[in-house]
């Protein structure tokens, strides 16, 4: 088994790729939507689905906001727990991408009751999300006080070269 040790830089910079992806899909979903449904090429044969998508799709929106939240926070607590900060940043990241995923597909669910529906508060609902979104970039800064690093660990991350994650690079 080869493992690939992953610098500082490399680490936030595929991190932040990764966060941009997530935003990127909404925005493409979203604007794409908005054309097909202002043009007139999308027709709306759903909008007796309004009675309950005015009470779904909120829900959706405020309990994945509030949920995933509650469920990150838990596991950047048992993160924080782990020995080394390889495995921190490590297990982090994933729990990044688990974070930004269920954000994401709250989003493309109102995007997507919006075509199917052609009500602008579904819109207005995947902007909140992804405004939310925005709120969480990943920082040096916020991934420190998150994990409550010391010192030296901190100026690790703050060392574009230093070594602060491993992964397998091995093909299976």
């Amino acid at each position: 088994m080869v493992n690939k040790q992953i610098s500082s830089g490399d680490y936030f910079r595929s991190l932040e790729i990764i966060y941009i992806a997530f935003i990127a899909s909404q925005g493409v979903f979203g604007v794409i939507s908005i054309v097909l449904v202002a043009g007139g090429l999308f027709e709306h044969r759903f909008n007796r689905l309004w009675d309950i998508f005015i009470f779904l799709i909120p829900a959706v929106v405020i309990v994945g906001i509030i949920i995933n939240k509650v469920m990150y926070q838990q596991r950047v607590h048992s993160i924080k727990e782990k020995p080394g900060l390889m495995s921190k940043m490590y297990a982090l990241r994933a729990a990044k991408v688990v974070r930004w995923s269920v954000m994401e597909a709250s989003s493309l669910t109102a995007i997507g009751a919006y075509l199917l529906t052609g009500y602008w508060l579904f819109i207005v609902l995947s902007a909140i999300v992804v405004l939310v979104f925005l709120s969480i970039k990943p920082t040096i800064e916020r991934l420190a006080n998150e994990l409550e690093l010391n010192a030296e660990d901190k100026k690790k991350l703050y060392d574009a070269n230093a070594v602060v994650a491993e992964i397998d690079g091995s093909v299976r």
